[in-house]
């Protein structure tokens, strides 16, 4: 019983600690980087001077790309082609193989790429979805897409919406 308290009490000891140093390294100012990063102040209620909102900063430019050149990537390396497309703002250029919707009612366009059977998926926007209702196959377009990642061969494009 004697060392099942000694073990109670270490414990309780180490939780306290990690309180502790969570407490002092939390509250320092700038210690968030991502906060200061984004423009934001380092600690609520704090002001900032001479940041511009998030809204105002300029994005950084989208990541132009062949419809082609996507599948090629994937193929050729598809962890490698992650990295460079997943989740960055792309502007994909392509041929419409077609247009069709899936299970959950989302419009997809398929852009055509070297091989017969393997397409680009872009899934449209919601406010986008009218848009790809008047393509046609054959047709090219650019689309202004978060980049996804490669389901059943297929590199896919999210939250698309047609580039004027």
């Amino acid at each position: 019983m004697n060392a099942l308290k000694w073990v109670g009490i270490v414990l309780a000891g180490l939780l306290l600690l990690l309180v502790l140093l969570g407490a002092l390294l939390g509250g320092r100012p700038g210690q968030d980087g991502r906060r200061a990063a984004e423009g934001g102040p380092a600690r609520p209620g704090e002001a900032s001077v001479g940041v511009l909102p998030q809204s105002e900063l300029a994005r950084p430019a989208a990541i132009k790309v062949s419809a082609v050149r996507l599948h090629q990537d994937y193929e050729a390396n598809e962890a490698a082609a992650d990295d460079i497309y997943k989740s960055e703002q792309l502007e994909v250029t392509g041929s419409v193989a077609s247009i069709e919707k899936d299970p959950f009612d989302n419009t997809i366009v398929w852009l055509r790429t070297m091989d017969d059977f393997i397409h680009v998926q872009a899934r449209m926007g919601e406010s986008a979805a009218a848009q790809a209702k008047s393509l046609r196959k054959g047709q090219k377009v650019v689309l202004s897409c978060l980049g996804g990642t490669r389901i059943l061969g297929s590199p896919t494009i999210e939250d698309c919406a047609l580039s004027l």
